[in-house]
């Protein structure tokens, strides 16, 4: 992806999140881009900072993508079902997985015999027996 294909990319990304529209106009970059700059300059390794930098934007990945789009989905799953917190707002309106942009770069690197809604209910039973652990309510 050239220059003028990822900057279009970047605006059609803050687009649909204000948040990062907001911190490139007040502070010249997103939280995203300083992190992986951050890492960059502690000397992480190059597929961390890959991840910081595109886990929500997966599709702009130019490499690990895959790596990239599997940390995105996890992320998804777990907004989507209220686990931990990564200081973003609340996704109580978080789309199905399959409308994730993770998904979109997963669904054809799968086994054909996937079942995205298998993996979505136990996914979903996941998630509600870690809740119940991390509040102490489980053995």
């Amino acid at each position: 992806m050239g220059a003028i294909g990822e900057a279009r990319s970047q605006l059609e990304a803050e687009a649909k999140d204000p948040r990062s529209m907001t911190e490139r106009l007040y502070v010249g970059c997103t939280t995203r881009e300083r992190a992986a700059h951050c890492a960059r300059q502690r000397g992480l390794p190059t597929v961390f900072c890959h991840v910081i930098r595109w886990i929500e934007t997966p599709e702009d990945a130019v490499e690990d993508t895959t790596l990239v789009a599997v940390v995105s989905l996890a992320r998804h799953v777990c907004l989507r079902n209220h686990v931990g917190h990564c200081g973003d707002t609340p996704k109580d309106h978080c789309p199905p997985v399959e409308e994730s942009a993770a998904w979109r770069v997963l669904q054809n690197r799968v086994f054909p015999s996937f079942s995205l809604p298998a993996f979505e209910s136990k996914a979903r039973s996941f998630c509600a027996e870690l809740k119940q652990e991390l509040a102490g309510r489980l053995e």
